[in-house]
């Protein structure tokens, strides 16, 4: 019975490391790549912001200093942390 057990466990931590590679993959697609492209997504978090008035002023003021902090992810060139702010701060402003 071991002996199966051992034969099995490989196969079964490929196909998890493999999995979360991919899930790893597909967080980082959204990644801006350049100062350019953040301050892209900056501006295009304000604008979203501006169309959804609606969230109300404690979450409006936590979504400009998310915004604000995600301008000086950009600055510094993180990048990737910077993504993960403006995702924040794009399901803030999502209406279903």
């Amino acid at each position: 019975m071991s002996k199966k057990l051992f034969a099995l466990a490989p196969m079964a931590l490929s196909g998890v490391v493999m999995f979360h590679s991919y899930a790893v993959y597909a967080q980082d697609t959204n990644v801006p790549k350049n100062k350019t492209e953040c301050a892209q997504a900056v501006a295009d978090a304000k604008t979203a912001r501006e169309n959804e008035p609606d969230i109300g002023p404690k979450a409006g003021k936590i979504f400009s200093e998310v915004v604000e902090l995600a301008e000086k992810r950009c600055s510094q060139g993180e990048f990737v942390y910077a993504a993960e702010l403006l995702n924040l701060a794009r399901g803030m402003t999502a209406s279903e």
